[in-house]
Formats: structure tokens, C-alpha cells, sequence
């Protein structure tokens, strides 16, 4: 498959030159259209549209996902202090070495980890169904598991609506570079046809035409050493 060309503006600067050649063509549409491929005029209309559309999207997603993000650390955060306070009270109270491995006391634990901080919440539940009394008498209440279980369920999910969100969030921005692209395309088009028309009849109009592609600073050569 050939290599998609890259994008000459950013999001917003595409839009403003699709609004703008829009304007333009209203006048010269007629005079223009017969230097262009079928639907290239109609295209930049609809093009714009799907851009501006896409872009107003990905605003909302991005901070959606950030919310999102915050809520799945705050969750994750509790999972660890609850872990963290059973195998303190666990330690504090000299249970058998087998129930402080198998509630995972020892064993790293970081909130900044999904997996990390469910499989240590995991670990605690599961030895307490394994040694109820031993851990019951270090003051852990089945209500202190309950409370896990249900953080653990709350992080699973919140980490499962990011990872949906991620690919949502893949498949729009591919749509929104493609509609670019091809808004791009049509605008160099619609460029090349009005300095083919109106070169010796209107070069004001040509300079119009031109200033829709934004210009790019050029990049200073190092000095010579």
C-alpha cells in the first residue's frame, strides 16, 4: 500500500483554508471548474465540514479520557491503601508466614499499575477465603473484602472504558487525517487552477489563492564553525 503524503497544516489551519476557498470559489466557480476534476470543488465543502467536525470531536475525547484517567488513578489509588492497610495489620499481628504470602505481603504494589494493584487486591481476597479465622484474628472484617472485591470491579471496568476510548479515539484521529489529506489535495488543485486562469487577468486573485496554504517559517542554517 503506498505511503499516505503528510499533512502541511495543523487541524485548525486546514479548516480556516477550506472556510476561506470556500468564499473564494463562490465567485469563481465557473471559471475555475473546468480545470478540475469532478467533485474537487464540492469536495473542499465537505472535506471542511468533516475536518471541523472530527476536530470538535477529539476535543471532547481528549478530555474525556483525561476525566477518565483521573477517575481509573483515584480508584486504583484506593485498591492500594485498602492492600496496603490489610498486609500492615496482617504483619502488626504475627499470622503464619504462609498467610503473609499468600496475601502477597512483600510483593510490590503501585497504584500507577492497573494490573499490579488488582492482583494484589486479588491476592488478599483469595487468602482470606483461604485463611478466614488466622486473618480474621489481625482485625480484617469480610466487610474489608467486600470493599476490595468491589474496588477491584470499579478499576476493571474504568480500565476497560479506557482501553475502548483508546480505540475510539485511533479510528477518529485515522478519519480526521484522511479528511485532511484530501482537503489538502483539493486545495493545491483548486491553488494550481487559479494561477492557470487568472495568471496575466488577475494576479491579486492568484495571491489570495496562494496565501490559503499558511506559509512555514524556513529553518536558520547553523553558522559556520
Amino acid at each position: 500500500m503506498a505511503k499516505s503524503a503528510s499533512l502541511r497544516m495543523k487541524p485548525e489551519e486546514a479548516i480556516r483554508a477550506g472556510e476561506q476557498a470556500e468564499q473564494l470559489l463562490k465567485k469563481d466557480k465557473t471559471k475555475l471548474e473546468g480545470r478540475l476534476e469532478p467533485a474537487v470543488i464540492d469536495g473542499i465543502t465537505e472535506d471542511t465540514a468533516t475536518l471541523s467536525d472530527r476536530a470538535s470531536k477529539a476535543t471532547t475525547a481528549r478530555a474525556q479520557r483525561s476525566a477518565a484517567t483521573q477517575k481509573q488513578n483515584v480508584i486504583a489509588k484506593r485498591v492500594c491503601d485498602r492492600v496496603i492497610a490489610c498486609r500492615s495489620a496482617l504483619q502488626k499481628t504475627a499470622v503464619p508466614k504462609e498467610v503473609l504470602k499468600a496475601a502477597g505481603v512483600g510483593k510490590r504494589i503501585t497504584s500507577k499499575s492497573v494490573k499490579t494493584a488488582l492482583e494484589a487486591g486479588d491476592m488478599v481476597v483469595e487468602a482470606y477465603a483461604k485463611y478466614p479465622e488466622e486473618m480474621r484474628a489481625a482485625g480484617l472484617l469480610p466487610a474489608d473484602m467486600d470493599t476490595i472485591v468491589g474496588l477491584g470491579n470499579a478499576l476493571r471496568a474504568a480500565d476497560l472504558a479506557q482501553e475502548g476510548q483508546k480505540v475510539v479515539s485511533t479510528t477518529s484521529t485515522a478519519q480526521r487525517k484522511a479528511a485532511q489529506q484530501r482537503l489538502e489535495q483539493g486545495l493545491m488543485k483548486v491553488i494550481a487552477a487559479a494561477e492557470l486562469e487568472f495568471v496575466e487577468s488577475d494576479p491579486a486573485r492568484v495571491a489570495q489563492y496562494q496565501a490559503l496554504i499558511p506559509a512555514r517559517p524556513k529553518r536558520k542554517k547553523p553558522a559556520a564553525g
